[in-house]
């Protein structure tokens, strides 16, 4: 079944397999016992996307029946989908603990605001947490750090007609949390 699930052809002597499909191997060795804990590293890595779907759904399921799963990676969307708790290590140094939501809510985030006027430059830049702010005629583009409440305050007293502002994502934080390790 977890052959047929990550495309392997289990006849195949693992000698002749490409460096993909002996990572499948070692994943079905991992998941077929249905361990109490895994531990894997990079389970993604070197696979074509769709194995990788089926790689984080197993981790989905395996932790859906009770198990525990270490996972190493450096692919932070694969950790935002499948992790509740992360560590973020730099140079050998815990430099962030937490669950996902509550990292990712630590990281800058972008947005990019229409006016039905003239943007607000100087309001806009009265708000302490915004930085890198671009004004261009009824246009304002620029990252907010942390509780976004002043700057929506400020869009809403100014006319604004349309607001994106994505939601910021793990690899934002922890890119967050790398710079500032670096500058202590």
């Amino acid at each position: 079944r977890l052959c047929d699930r990550l495309g392997l052809d289990p006849s195949r002597h693992t000698r002749t397999l490409s460096t993909g499909n002996r990572r499948k191997v070692g994943l079905v060795g991992a998941f077929m016992g249905r361990p109490e804990l895994l531990v894997l590293d990079e389970p993604t890595a070197g696979v074509d996307p769709l194995v990788q779907v089926e790689i984080l759904d197993l981790i989905t399921e395996s932790r859906a029946d009770g198990a525990s799963v270490f996972l190493s990676s450096h692919v932070l969307s694969d950790v935002q989908r499948v992790a509740d708790e992360v560590v973020v290590i730099r140079a050998g140094r815990t430099v962030a603990t937490g669950d996902v939501d509550s990292l990712r809510r630590t990281a800058r985030q972008e947005f990019r605001a229409w006016f039905d006027r003239p943007a607000p430059e100087d309001a806009l830049r009265s708000v302490v947490t915004v930085s890198g702010l671009v004004v261009r005629d009824n246009e304002a583009h620029g990252v907010i750090e942390g509780d976004p409440a002043a700057l929506l305050a400020v869009l809403a007293a100014h006319g604004i007609t349309h607001l994106v502002m994505p939601e910021p994502d793990l690899e934002q934080a922890f890119l967050a949390f790398y710079e500032a390790a670096s500058n202590e």
